[in-house]
């Protein structure tokens, strides 16, 4: 089974102009020479173009072509950064997603995504999981709060009560979203707080990968996904194979998860030539072989399988 652990479905209203550019900007810096003469204004027409898929259409094709089973839909809260709101408020926009489970049980999966400073954050968390069946929560703390604040704890603690997992980005972002609040040493203190929840930092850390490892090696509650390393493996595969090599020692196969960050990083790489390539890391031929063929077979699938109880 192949499971995109990290994926986002989104519509034009969900985020405002300034988060547009913001997005355009982090598109630009890690796709690197393939947009170096490329404006902002095109980068974001090609979003809006072929990148926005508020029916889950344009996921349900990628994963029928790509073979891809189960794709983890993640929404965005941004609304409380510096940039504001969106258009639709976060409630209406985990609601969609709700939507989209509902129509699509064998296919999508969600988190709820939601800003801890939020005063409805624990209600919305409650109903998204008891009524619409989401899977786990999602942060997003470069919008602007630390994730080890024990101001959040309630939230923390109903996330125990009902079983399921945090994923919270970490790694560098462009501005209007402060990178400073994303890195994996905020996720320590929190992990040690609450050793019963599963913690998910998103995207391997990306150039933070080495401050992660460590603190995987002292938090065995502490997982992993590869999102959005696709260009690396373009532009420089050494880069991601250290990286990846330097996990592995520090927190192992079984907590690493296989995830595509959603359609946009397929510029840089097909969504099935990124599964062919941590495939193919398990019999790599005249080179090192990184993981084992049952290794392979987790991180593509059976580790997010078994933590999601699907």
């Amino acid at each position: 089974m192949i499971i995109d652990f990290h994926s986002h479905i989104w519509s034009r209203e969900w985020r405002n102009e300034a988060m547009w550019d913001a997005m355009a900007d982090l598109l630009a810096e890690r796709l690197g020479a393939d947009s170096q003469n490329v404006s902002r204004d095109a980068l974001k027409n090609e979003i809006f173009t072929n990148y926005l898929d508020p029916s889950g259409e344009r996921h349900l094709q990628q994963m029928e072509e790509e073979g891809i089973d189960v794709t983890v839909l993640h929404p965005l809260d941004y609304g409380l950064a510096s940039a504001g709101e969106a258009p639709t408020a976060i409630e209406e926009q985990n609601e969609a997603h709700a939507e989209l489970v509902k129509k699509y049980p064998d296919k999508f999966v969600a988190f709820v995504g939601v800003d801890p400073r939020r005063a409805n954050a624990l209600e919305l968390l409650e109903r998204g999981v008891t009524e619409w069946g989401f899977k786990g929560l999602k942060l997003h703390p470069a919008a602007g709060f630390f994730p080890d604040d024990e101001a959040w704890d309630p939230l923390y603690r109903k996330a125990c009560d009902l079983n399921i997992p945090l994923l919270t980005h970490t790694g560098h972002i462009s501005p209007p979203l402060d990178e400073s609040f994303a890195r994996p040493a905020n996720v320590d203190a929190l992990a040690a707080r609450y050793p019963e929840l599963n913690i998910i930092a998103a995207h391997m850390a990306l150039d933070w990968w080495e401050e992660l490892a460590e603190v995987g090696r002292r938090r065995p509650n502490v997982s992993t996904d590869i999102s959005g390393w696709q260009p690396n493996v373009t532009v420089d595969e050494d880069s991601f194979r250290s990286a990846l090599k330097g996990m592995l020692e520090s927190i192992g196969a079984e907590r690493i998860l296989f995830g595509t960050d959603g359609l946009v990083f397929g510029r840089a790489i097909a969504a099935g030539d990124w599964i062919k390539f941590i495939d193919g890391l398990s019999a790599d031929e005249g080179g090192e072989a990184l993981l084992s063929r049952d290794e392979s077979a987790a991180v593509l699938g059976l580790n997010a399988q078994r933590m999601l109880a699907l």
